[in-house]
């Protein structure tokens, strides 16, 4: 008798409140930007995908959107790309490289940006995006190589790429071919450096032929193995391979190549708006979290590149990271960044490289 006293004497109470309109119904949680959205990302795989998810898909996530990834290189994209056409587009982000972005934008694969809505744009130097293209890394080609190595041979620190052709380094050096980027930079460094350029690649590949080479194109992971193992001595690759083999105990340096009294051999990369993606709003979130100041920073420790925040930039350049034998692996002082040497894309001809290549390394 007494429960039912209770539970009436509750009921009623209840509906007094309500008729006051004292009663607070539960509130739903407050809705994202990006309320069950999803963004689809072409980037490249390993940790570079993973430091992109903790900052930038975090930051997607906490406004109610989701993000998947499509990983692999330049060269694939746009392959897939090419495979839509006149479809629903692979995915909305697409990151390309120098030598593959006159294809994307060519081919009419990407669409124009709002840059008003990627406000951290105004923290970057201004030749680094533009109406349809926001670059969101730069990394510096060079030479790099195993401290100790070279001391035990006798060598000294080298300050050029050709002072690589060295009878003690034959069958220890590795690059990329002349299907990837980085292959590009190093033959065109030492084009330069052997009285040829952009335009006249011979004389680099004759260098390269004559140096006697251990490998071409492996994985950064196989080079990084063969690096410690001591099979291999040096590879030409950008320096935050430098700063990786470092954290991970091998006793790299690297070396910036000098060019028409530049030094300094950037490679930058780009994040574009696919043509016909259905997330436009996101996408450009998506970019300016990916030039923001806590992406770039996690980019500049972990993987080396050299920031394309300013801020980032101003915070780390007097303060550098060094190899052991206390030489700064990146060149980030913003005089000598606005006089890196830059390779002429226009002088490049993809199909005629190759052919040159295959006629001169693979016979």
């Amino acid at each position: 008798m007494k429960r039912n006293l209770i539970l009436s004497s509750v009921c009623l109470v209840g509906a007094a409140a309500m008729a006051l309109g004292l009663f607070v119904a539960p509130q739903p949680a407050e809705a994202g930007m990006y309320d069950g959205q999803k963004l689809t990302v072409a980037t490249f795989g390993g940790s570079w995908r993973d430091r992109i998810n903790k900052i930038v898909g975090e930051a997607i996530r906490n406004e109610g959107g989701t993000i998947d990834f499509v990983v692999g290189g330049p060269t694939d994209f746009l392959a897939q790309m090419i495979a839509a056409r006149g479809q629903k587009p692979p995915f909305d982000v697409v990151e390309m490289t120098d030598d593959r972005w006159r294809d994307a934008l060519e081919g009419g694969f990407v669409q124009k940006l709002d840059l008003s809505k990627i406000p951290n744009t105004a923290h970057m130097d201004p030749n680094l995006f533009d109406d349809y293209k926001v670059g969101n890394w730069i990394v510096l080609e060079g030479l790099v190589f195993h401290i100790e190595k070279f001391k035990e041979l006798g060598l000294p620190r080298p300050t050029s790429f050709s002072e690589l052709d060295h009878p003690k380094l034959r069958g220890k050096l590795h690059m990329a071919d002349a299907s990837n980027f980085t292959g590009l930079y190093t033959i065109a460094v030492l084009a330069h450096e052997n009285g040829g350029s952009e335009a006249d690649i011979q004389p680099a590949l004759d260098k390269i032929k004559k140096m006697d080479f251990h490998s071409y194109g492996l994985s950064a992971v196989t080079v990084n193995q063969m690096m410690k193992s001591g099979e291999l001595y040096a590879t030409f690759a950008h320096c935050g391979w430098a700063v990786r083999q470092h954290d991970a105990g091998i006793p790299s340096g690297c070396v910036h190549p000098v060019v028409n009294g530049k030094r300094g051999a950037p490679a930058v990369g780009y994040a574009a708006l696919t043509k016909d993606s259905a997330n436009v709003e996101l996408a450009h979130f998506y970019i300016n979290e990916l030039i923001g100041f806590d992406m770039q920073e996690l980019f500049h420790v972990k993987n080396g590149i050299v920031p394309v925040h300013g801020k980032v930039l101003e915070k780390y350049y007097k303060n550098p990271k060094v190899d052991s034998s206390g030489v700064p692996f990146l060149i980030l002082d913003p005089k000598e960044v606005a006089n890196f040497w830059y390779l002429d894309y226009s002088k490049h001809n993809p199909k005629e490289w190759q052919r040159a290549w295959d006629r001169t390394l693979l016979r």
